[in-house]
């Protein structure tokens, strides 16, 4: 039966219904914004999930010291940068592989090639994420063939984030070096679990407890509970003022 001016209390109950239909699509869009843009992954304390995340706040504090010898860099060939970008990143986290499918390409097009910044990586594998070390193993065995291969290779990873299986590992690193000897005998150890590992400290000393972390110079962007967009936001308008003094 339709409902007729002369039925108020039917009318009230379908404009009830309509209100909350309205309103539970608001919502509903809501959440697929905030699951497109995604909020990053927090580890709680010391990355374990575990702890309270005491560093809630964007601000000036220790600054990663920079290891040409072991760290991975990119940095425009002949370009002497003043300012450098240091990422601690998971290669298991949906908000790492949110950032770099969709603002590192401004990063590196409109930053690192122009030869304004070096950019850095460092992992940093929540214990929330079991493929996270196994994927940054496979990284470092990749880079020790070519540490040329290393960023292709993660670029490879966030790309597709739905199968972090050791096969697939295996078959990337393959489209960089067809003989994966020394691949194999690299994952088959512990060394690169130690490398990875002591990336991990070095982000444990600074604060770091939510993936991605960015450190410009001494400012850490990244903090509990933003989305990606604000984290590409700090990040990107720190380095113009870094840039600018």
């Amino acid at each position: 039966m339709m409902n007729t001016p002369d039925q108020p209390s039917r009318n009230l109950s379908s404009r009830g219904h309509f209100t909350f239909a309205r309103a539970s699509a608001v919502l509903l869009i809501l959440f697929a914004a905030m699951g497109m843009d995604g909020m990053n992954c927090n580890g709680g304390g010391n990355g374990n999930g575990n702890g309270n995340n005491n560093n809630n706040n964007n601000g000036s504090g220790p600054k990663p010291d920079v290891d040409a010898s072991r760290d991975h860099i990119l940095v425009a060939s002949g370009a002497t940068p003043t300012v450098t970008v240091v990422e601690y990143g998971d290669l298991q986290c949906p908000a790492c592989g949110n950032f770099a499918r969709n603002h590192y390409p401004r990063l590196k097009s409109d930053y690192i090639d122009t030869g304004k910044i070096r950019y850095v990586f460092r992992h940093y594998p929540l214990n929330s994420h079991p493929r996270a070390v196994p994927m940054a193993e496979a990284a470092e065995c990749v880079a020790n063939h070519d540490e040329d291969d290393f960023f292709p290779f993660i670029d490879d990873i966030f790309a597709d984030q739905s199968d972090l299986t050791d096969g697939r590992a295996r078959d990337l690193a393959g489209t960089f070096n067809p003989d994966l000897a020394d691949y194999d005998a690299c994952v088959a150890g512990d060394s690169e679990v130690l490398r990875v590992n002591q990336d991990k400290n070095t982000g444990d000393a600074l604060g770091v407890e939510v993936t991605p972390t960015f450190f410009v110079e001494d400012v850490r962007v990244g903090r509990a509970g933003q989305t990606v967009t604000q984290i590409a936001t700090d990040l990107f308008s720190n380095i113009d003022r870094m840039l600018d003094e």
